[in-house]
């Protein structure tokens, strides 16, 4: 069994953001898709769990959702809702969801439990030599996903790529 459907018409379009520009490149892609396609966007954000404490006072804190934290849980809704006021303002109709943990898995996960058809989301190009050119989470997303993943690299020219 095959995990995408070709040629079927195209239900939903994640659009897996952060604040890099490669995710802000993604805009116009997820913009285009989704017109293209006449299909609805999701526009997702995974706030990551904290990673480990060096002070074992602190252990129990490490595991603990960033999103427990007023300012980041903040951030995220502010960026979420510029992703979603700037495909709106493309003709694009489109929700918007915050989740908790690990981001590639959190991507894969929320596209097959929203039935989405596309992943479009930014490739940083920092991190270890394996995802030297596209960022750690999106080459893991592209591992493990069996939808298509659209990677948006960032620009050169950052007019381009702002909302």
């Amino acid at each position: 069994p095959t995990c995408w459907r070709f040629f079927s018409p195209t239900n939903k379009i994640l659009l897996a953001v952060d604040d890099s520009a490669g995710s802000r490149g993604g805009i116009r892609l997820a913009a285009m898709m989704s017109k293209a396609e006449n299909a609805p966007g999701l526009i997702l954000h995974v706030i990551p769990y904290r990673s480990g404490s060096p002070f074992p006072a602190l252990a129990g804190v490490a595991n603990m959702p960033m999103s427990q934290d007023k300012d980041v849980s903040e951030a995220a809704e502010k960026l979420v809702q510029e992703f979603k006021d700037e495909l709106e303002k493309q003709g694009v109709s489109c929700s918007t969801k915050l989740k908790d943990g690990n981001p590639a898995e959190m991507i894969i996960n929320t596209a097959k439990e929203e039935n989405c058809d596309f992943i479009v989301m930014g490739g940083r190009g920092a991190g270890s030599f394996s995802s030297l050119l596209l960022g750690s989470i999106s080459h893991k997303v592209l591992q493990l996903s069996c939808l298509p993943v659209l990677i948006s690299r960032p620009c050169g020219n950052t007019k381009e790529c702002a909302l």
